[in-house]
C-alpha cells in the first residue's frame, strides 16, 4: 500500500479516537518508555492475560483502539506542567506509572499529526496532552503505531508508515 493511502488511514483512524474512553494504560518497569492505551469498547477476551503488573481490565479485556507508543519520545503534559516523559522513572508507583495513570477515564478530545515525520498530538478532555516526537533513524522498532479491530497503522523510522491487518 502507497504511503499517501496509509496516510489517510492514520488520520481516519486518529479521528475514531475523538469522544473514545482511555480506559487502560500498560507501562513500567521492564518496558523502558513503552506505553499501551487501552481506548474505546472493551472486548471481553476468551481467556484472561496472566500478568499481575497489569489491571484488572487489562488483563480481562482487549480494546478496539489502540496506541502504542513504541520507539518515540513522548511527554504528557497539562497547562504549563510537564507530568511525565519517556525519560521519566517508569518502576511501580513513580512518576511514569503515577502521571500516566491520570489519562485513565479520560475521552480523547483531539488527536492529530503534526509536521512531516507524523509527530503525534492527543488531547483528553481532563487537560493532558501527549505529545510524541519522531526520533529514531533506526531501522528497527517503530515509533508508534495505532491499532483499530481490522488492522494495524505504525509510524516506523524516517517518516515511513507501515500497515498490517490482523487475523481473524
Amino acid at each position: 500500500m502507497e504511503n499517501t493511502k496509509m496516510q489517510l488511514l492514520l488520520v481516519q483512524a486518529l479521528a475514531r479516537l475523538v469522544g473514545c474512553e482511555c480506559w487502560g494504560i500498560a507501562c513500567g518497569y521492564g518496558t523502558g518508555s513503552r506505553v499501551l492505551f487501552s481506548i474505546g469498547k472493551k472486548i471481553k477476551l476468551d481467556k484472561p492475560i496472566q500478568n499481575e503488573h497489569l489491571s484488572d481490565d487489562m488483563r480481562n479485556y482487549d480494546s478496539e483502539f489502540s496506541l502504542f507508543v513504541k520507539n518515540s519520545a513522548w511527554r504528557l503534559e497539562r497547562q504549563s506542567e510537564i507530568i511525565c516523559t519517556s525519560n521519566s522513572d517508569n518502576k511501580k508507583n513513580q512518576e511514569m506509572q503515577v502521571g500516566l495513570s491520570m489519562v485513565v477515564g479520560s475521552r480523547i478530545m483531539s488527536a492529530q499529526l503534526i509536521g512531516d515525520f507524523f509527530d503525534l498530538i492527543v488531547a483528553f478532555d481532563n487537560g493532558c496532552v501527549l505529545r510524541t516526537f519522531t526520533s529514531s533513524v533506526e531501522e528497527y522498532g517503530g515509533e508508534y503505531s495505532v491499532s483499530t479491530l481490522r488492522y494495524i497503522l505504525s509510524v516506523e523510522p524516517r517518516a515511513r508508515l507501515d500497515y498490517f491487518e490482523k487475523r481473524a
